[in-house]
């Protein structure tokens, strides 16, 4: 549980704009998944150690100052985002938003309950991801598929 401020292992990225923190054992894919989506244009906020502060029912996440701008790959080393990608591809804090844990068998992040973050556990491509955060957003703006697909059946005599 998180009170004010806190910490937990894994990666955190803005895709969209949208804060997604990449959950995982060691070795689940969370670095493959990240250079992925910052290959597409995405940034990085944080890896291996995310600091979370909580600010009224906000989650923020960042990197601690030794760490900002470097991501740990397994197969690759400790790599520079800013300069392998560029100055645009770090981002220093983010509001969290969406969870992706990459362990299927495990969906408990620690994080409070109370914050309402959607999780998603099967193992995501970048481009599920990306959806996943284009959903979100239509969300945010009171637009549900699923409620909208009932309402066309229903006026086609379907349901």
């Amino acid at each position: 549980m998180i009170n004010q401020q806190g910490s937990i292992h894994g990666t955190l990225l803005a895709v969209f704009g949208v804060g997604v923190l990449l959950t995982g054992k060691p070795s689940s894919g969370k670095s493959s998944l990240a250079l992925s989506l910052l290959d597409r244009g995405h940034k990085l906020v944080a890896d291996d150690l995310v600091l979370l502060d909580k600010k009224k029912s906000a989650l923020f996440g960042y990197a601690p100052k030794a760490g900002f701008g470097f991501l740990h790959s397994r197969d690759l080393g400790m790599l520079d985002i800013a300069k392998l990608f560029s100055d645009n591809a770090i981002q220093e804090k983010t509001e969290i938003h969406l969870i992706i844990n990459l362990d299927i068998d495990d969906s408990d992040t620690g994080i409070s309950n109370n914050i309402n973050l959607p999780l998603i556990t099967s193992p995501p491509s970048p481009v599920m991801v990306e959806v996943a955060i284009k959903n979100y957003l239509l969300q945010k703006k009171g637009y549900n598929a699923a409620t909208e697909f009932k309402n066309m059946l229903r006026q086609t005599d379907h349901i």
